[in-house]
């Protein structure tokens, strides 16, 4: 409630500092400059569709300009499509990385539990701190040793601190999922060699 009510207030002040003739109306122009301001401007061409169509829907009047009620029904739906653009990304970035489904789901959730700081990170040692457990879950089969642990955690005592995005998180997981599977291929062949 408090993040919404500052936002609110966010919002109200970029309206009346754009709002340089006080008329109580931003022009497009003024709103693409709150856009840039918030680091909310379209990129692609998509995205330039989308805002288009959100600002077409929500200048009810048809005046081309946004009132303050206009405007902050704007940047709730900007935000809103924001988060669905970001899952969206994040869902495409697990399947690249081959997690399944009900992966993509548990991670979602390990990730929630490590509570996101407000720009979306936890620090790389957070993801450190639960990897054992996630890998518990994620590979049925178990960890052969823990060596490609011990090796990611020495490798984030470096720099405990870098913050990582959901995206970074599913990487730094297949990474050491990775290491897992080889080490126990290794083991396996080695196994093998040493049975014939």
């Amino acid at each position: 409630l408090a993040v919404r009510a500052s936002l609110e207030e966010d919002l109200t002040a970029s309206f009346q500092y754009y709002d340089r003739d006080g008329s109580g109306q931003l022009s497009m122009q003024e709103i693409y400059g709150i856009l840039e301001e918030f680091e909310m401007l379209p990129r692609t061409k998509a995205e330039q569709q989308e805002v288009g169509q959100v600002i077409e829907q929500l200048d009810r009047d048809g005046s081309g300009a946004f009132d303050i009620s206009e405007f902050q029904d704007f940047f709730q739906m900007m935000i809103q499509q924001g988060r669905l653009t970001e899952r969206k990304n994040e869902y495409d970035a697990a399947v690249s990385l081959n997690f399944s489904d009900e992966h993509f789901a548990y991670l979602r959730r390990s990730w929630m539990s490590l509570k996101p700081r407000m720009d979306g990170t936890v620090t790389q040692m957070n993801l450190a701190q639960n990897m054992v457990h996630l890998l518990q879950l994620l590979m049925p089969g178990g960890l052969v040793t823990d060596e490609p642990v011990r090796i990611y955690m020495r490798s984030v005592q470096q720099a405990p601190d870098i913050a990582i995005t959901f995206v970074g998180y599913l990487n730094a997981v297949r990474h050491v999922m990775a290491a897992v599977e080889l080490e126990a291929e290794e083991v396996k062949t080695d196994r093998a060699r040493t049975a014939a």
